[in-house]
């Protein structure tokens, strides 16, 4: 074996060492490459909220990553990787770091996470060691969103005879079902009345995606609106909004109604028939009521003011041939032998029970307008007053008085009242002065009386009652002069 010598192996030590040294000189420095600062925020919140995941990418030589990723971990899904893209992506150097982003919703549940890049064929992790992660966030159910939507009535008008159906449509956007869904249908006559609605389709039961619920209602003549209202645990929503507010319809029209009353001629004398007319409608083409004698059940009545009468009378079909009540059908009836005294009139049909009116509301029509024909007939009416004064027959003796002829603004019941003992605490009664003058001028004639009634206390009334007469067309006009209190009934012109 051959050994070298002192001087030679220093010699070699030293060449070995210079060749070593120039090997590392000539050799490239190794890039630094790092994950920092990784984070989610917020670290809490529920299945509607927005969260953000970020990391900074380190690189010493400014060479960007081929890939970062986020991977997030539960226990319900395990595991899933997620790639992260960069805040800024004019920032493209990322010697002094770069930030990547994620964001995104997840489901409830306890969360972890960790963050790789990938450089090469080189991978780099956050937290370190690979494969551990950081905690976060925690993520609770939201609460659900709840609404209504598309509410109506169907049809926006009918009649009190066909049923009108509410709907309206409930959300949940966790799909559960209501403790309850109501409509409050609001009228004039009525206020405000709340119903439960029941479910559309019964076999739908999941409300995500919107369910139906629904309503059938009759109701009575009158204008409505409604809203809608609908509970899940203890809270509550409505439609429309805001709470409180009410959408308009329907308007309910009466299945069954009169209209067109009037009588005809409009004026007369006792001699003249008059004809009363109205006309019936039914939505539902149903006829009116008949009675016992088969005849239908609509009726006239007239009101006598004289005697404080009405007078019933059964009406007939104008056109017999006529069964379509849906665009009306016209019935009528005749009077005579109306007396010179205030008068009115309304009609009443029946159908299926019901009865319709006209005019509505248990009023009248006031008709015809009576007057006197003919002289004779003032000399007759004078006589039925001294008839009605001596008998001390206050009720007909006020019959021949006109409400708005009366002084002072009463009406008849007030005069009534003001005389009730007019009989009892006045004596000598007697009527004087029925004609003062009758002028002919031609086929007319002026009639003037002079009307007196006196009492053993003095005089009560003292008037001057002026007529033109016309053999053809009647009285023409009238004109009153009176110092009395009441004043005698005449055809206003």
């Amino acid at each position: 074996m051959r050994f070298l010598s002192s001087s030679s192996l220093r010699l070699a030590v030293v060449v070995s060492c210079a060749l070593a040294l120039g090997a590392v000189l000539a050799a490239p420095a190794q890039a630094t490459v790092s994950l920092s600062s990784g984070y989610v925020t917020p670290t809490s919140g529920d299945t509607t909220t927005k969260l953000t995941y970020r990391v900074k990418y380190w690189n010493t030589d400014g060479v960007l990553p081929d890939a970062v990723k986020a991977a997030i971990w539960s226990s319900a899904a395990g595991t899933r990787w997620f790639t992260m893209w960069p805040l800024e992506p004019g920032d493209t150097n990322p010697v002094d770091g770069k930030w990547y982003t994620l964001s995104l919703t997840l489901a409830a549940g306890s969360y972890a996470f960790r963050f790789a890049a990938q450089t090469g064929a080189a991978w780099v992790y956050w937290p370190s060691p690979a494969g551990s992660y950081t905690a976060g966030p925690a993520v609770t159910p939201a609460a659900p969103v709840i609404s209504l939507t598309s509410g109506y009535v169907t049809p926006a008008s009918g009649t009190d005879s066909a049923p009108f159906t509410y709907r309206i449509k409930y959300w949940n956007s966790a799909g559960a079902l209501p403790a309850a869904v109501k409509a409050c249908v609001w009228s004039s006559a009525t206020g405000p009345h709340w119903y439960t609605m029941w479910a559309f389709d019964p076999s739908d039961t999941s409300t995500a995606d919107g369910k139906w619920y629904t309503l059938n209602l009759s109701l009575a003549v009158d204008t409505y609106s409604f809203r809608f209202a609908a509970q899940t645990g203890d809270a509550w929503v409505y439609w429309p909004s805001p709470q409180g507010s009410y959408q308009l319809g329907p308007a309910v029209a009466p299945t069954t109604s009169l209209t067109g009353g009037a009588v005809t001629p409009s004026r007369g004398d006792p001699e003249t028939t008059f004809t009363y007319r109205i006309q019936y409608f039914d939505a539902a083409n149903r006829p009116p009521d008949t009675g016992s004698d088969s005849k239908p059940k609509v009726n006239l009545a007239v009101y006598w003011s004289s005697n404080a009468t009405t007078h019933w009378y059964l009406m007939s079909k104008v056109d017999p041939s006529d069964t379509d009540y849906r665009d009306g059908c016209w019935y009528k009836a005749t009077v005579s032998g109306l007396d010179v005294t205030s008068h009115s009139y309304r009609f009443t049909a029946q159908t299926a029970g019901r009865t319709v009116e006209w005019p509505g509301g248990g009023g009248a029509q006031l008709g015809p307008q009576m007057y006197i024909s003919d002289v004779n007939d003032i000399f007759d009416l004078y006589d039925a007053w001294e008839q009605y004064l001596e008998a001390e027959d206050l009720t007909h003796l006020m019959g021949l008085f006109r409400s708005d002829y009366l002084s002072n603004g009463k009406t008849k019941a007030d005069k009534q009242a003001e005389y009730a003992d007019f009989f009892a605490t006045h004596s000598g009664i007697q009527v004087t002065d029925f004609v003062s003058q009758i002028a002919f001028a031609g086929e007319e004639a002026r009639i003037t009386i002079h009307l007196k009634i006196e009492t053993d206390q003095g005089v009560v009334v003292d008037g001057v009652y002026d007529d033109w007469y016309n053999d053809e067309l009647g009285i023409l006009n009238v004109c009153k002069r009176d110092t009395g209190v009441w004043q005698f009934y005449g055809r206003q012109p």
